[in-house]
């Protein structure tokens, strides 16, 4: 009953797999399990100028389906459309300032649940890590594959230059400083997604038919794992319709349905999703009872529940990752509230030395993320050395953010510059202490 359950559960990530890359399941907009409400499938398309990333995308467009998006076009709509909004973003580029990132990832949001596809190609985005970092809280789960079209220097210049013959703005000495520009920006990005497994590298040197062949085995891989498990599912529905008798009709009335019918692959994997997806908040609820802060823990960790599954280890990992983007996100306030030039000299001591400690906040907890991967990977005599390394340094960082707090104390530092340190880096340690209890279930 154990093996039944589990592979229902990976059946139902399976089968949307399948949806996106064989032409065998229903075509989107026609019912059935993939439907507007459904998780879409999100592929973001990395590469630098002249790797060829945009030929490939009308490409995968034209053989899956996929919605095409694209960052540029999508603030070039928005201020096309004369909103308020695009007045805003028009203003940001005249002005030679950067559009904030949440405005960009609302604007892919928007286009993902004002679509009708649930297939999407994100195209050279994100482009930094507060690109990528904004794309994480807001949107709250991660892109299910990332495609990097890595390609020599010398081959992308060649084909930026063959391609704009006759045009001035790009010449060898421009298109090397895009190049510099990508690399000093996007590479962090690239070796991120690099080691949440999550990146696929394609040699992008090739003819346009061969990178294309990469793709396809890329995503021809996906489709294969979700064949693998639907066939076992299909073998389980048959045997549990001999052994379980009862206890399928219970079962299948349990996940909704009115009236007990044969397991269809269809039906298998929308119960599976249903269940999953309870099954997984009420996990996510137990653990986080064991917390401090009970009611953020599930807030800030219930947007993961797909990757977090019934996990405790993934839910740990989940919570140390929110905390060091919040302990960023909080360094980063810091850093730029301590710019304000209404600040009074106390206020100014205050700030750097709050800055100084969230930095190291920051530090511990970007070690502590780095050891629990080895954790997971190591043998018993090791295992449990790596998790005390990673309470001890948790410990540390929820110590250096309160520090930060009581560096505010006194009647000389009443005023909003404390009161939006406490809000902000309150936030913080709370999310730290969470994490904390969590490591702790894991010894």
């Amino acid at each position: 009953m154990v093996l039944y359950t589990s592979t229902l559960m990976q059946g139902a990530y399976c089968y949307r797999i399948l949806g996106v890359f064989s032409t065998e399941i229903q075509e989107p907009g026609k019912g059935g399990f993939f439907s507007k409400e459904k998780t879409p499938f999100i592929t973001f398309v990395l590469g630098g100028p002249g790797s060829g990333k945009g030929t490939q995308c009308m490409k995968i467009v034209e053989l899956y389906g996929f919605t095409h998006l694209s960052a540029g076009d999508l603030l070039r709509k928005e201020i096309s459309s004369n909103s308020k909004n695009g007045a805003m973003i028009l203003d940001t580029i005249k002005e030679g300032k950067i559009v904030p990132s949440e405005v960009t990832v609302k604007l892919i949001q928007k286009a993902i649940s004002s679509s009708e596809n649930h297939r999407f190609l994100i195209d050279g985005f994100p482009r930094t890590e507060e690109n990528r970092l904004a794309y994480d809280r807001i949107i709250g789960a991660e892109p299910n594959v990332v495609l990097f079209f890595d390609c020599p220097e010398e081959v992308m210049v060649k084909r930026v230059l063959n391609r704009n013959q006759g045009r001035v703005d790009d010449n060898e000495y421009t298109i090397k400083k895009r190049l510099e520009v990508f690399k000093e920006l996007n590479l962090p990005v690239i070796n991120y997604y690099s080691k949440r497994g999550l990146l696929r590298t394609i040699n992008a040197t090739g003819t346009e038919d061969e990178i294309c062949g990469q793709v396809r085995q890329i995503f021809a891989a996906y489709e294969a794992h979700g064949r693998v498990i639907l066939r076992t599912m299909t073998i389980l529905s048959e045997v549990q319709s001999v052994f379980l008798g009862s206890k399928r009709d219970l079962f299948l009335k349990g996940a909704g349905c009115a009236q007990a019918q044969p397991l269809s692959l269809a039906g298998v994997a929308f119960a599976a999703t249903s269940i999953t997806a309870s099954s997984t908040t009420n996990f996510i609820k137990d653990k986080c009872g064991a917390t401090r802060y009970i009611a953020l823990c599930v807030r800030s960790l219930s947007p993961y529940a797909g990757k977090i599954q019934q996990s405790l280890w993934q839910l740990t990992q989940t919570a140390v990752a929110v905390s060091l983007e919040r302990a960023q996100s909080a360094n980063a306030f810091v850093e730029k509230l301590g710019k304000d030039t209404r600040l009074k000299p106390v206020e100014i001591d205050a700030l750097h030395d709050c800055m100084n400690d969230i930095g190291d906040s920051v530090d511990r907890l970007s070690k502590s993320a780095r050891e629990l991967e080895l954790a997971r990977q190591a043998p018993n005599e090791e295992f449990l050395w790596r998790i005390s390394n990673v309470e001890t340094w948790v410990a540390d960082a929820l110590t250096d953010e309160n520090t930060c707090i009581s560096g505010f104390a006194g009647q000389d530092l009443n005023g909003w510059v404390k009161a939006a340190i406490t809000a902000r880096v309150m936030n913080v340690v709370q999310c730290t202490s969470n994490a904390l209890a969590l490591i702790k279930q894991l010894e």
